[in-house]
């Protein structure tokens, strides 16, 4: 089966989802076969044979995709996208902040000094203007934007897979 990154993505969220209610479901399994009084006491419990098969299958598909995703993210770099832009996002935050922090260039007080009321001016001249700060703000966003392409542009890429999507939904089915 050949798919896309980002359904590759899905299909591994829909994997982890069926382990995660394998995992829970361990509790319920029949481990073995109980005769009472000479007779056989039947449990609508997956069997532990059942239980296994089911998980071991799931677990290969499972395999399989992060193998092939840990491949694609070397070979395409998109963890080093995926740094650069949540590096960008964090530098805009802090961006904002500085800009939310600026305070007014000056500011005038009064006092009582001695018999005397006096004028205190205080000013305040920022390391960079709202000005300067808004363009790194917008040359964040525009590389925010382009490495976003680059990503999507990767995640539309195909991988092939040795199991096909009736695989993963025949295991979710038995699990209902």
């Amino acid at each position: 089966m050949q798919v896309t990154i980002t359904e590759a993505l899905r299909i591994k969220n829909e994997v982890s989802t069926i382990v995660g209610q394998l995992q829970n479901g361990l509790g319920s399994v029949n481990y073995g076969k109980v005769v009472d009084g000479g007779k056989e006491v039947f449990y609508e419990n997956t069997t532990f044979p059942t239980y296994l098969t089911q998980l071991n299958k799931i677990l290969a598909i499972s395999q399989e995709i992060n193998d092939k995703l840990s491949k694609f993210n070397v070979e395409s770099g998109i963890s080093s996208l995926v740094r650069q832009k949540a590096n960008c996002e964090l530098l805009i935050r802090v961006y904002e902040t500085a800009i939310s922090s600026i305070r007014q260039p000056v500011s005038r007080r009064y006092e009582i000094v001695g018999a005397v009321r006096m004028e205190i001016e205080t000013t305040f001249t920022p390391f960079l203007s709202k000005k300067d700060i808004k363009e790194l703000i917008k040359s964040c966003k525009a590389s925010i934007r382009k490495i976003q392409q680059d990503i999507d542009t990767h995640n539309a890429e195909k991988i092939d897979f040795s199991f096909e999507y009736s695989d993963v939904e025949n295991l979710t089915t038995e699990q209902e």
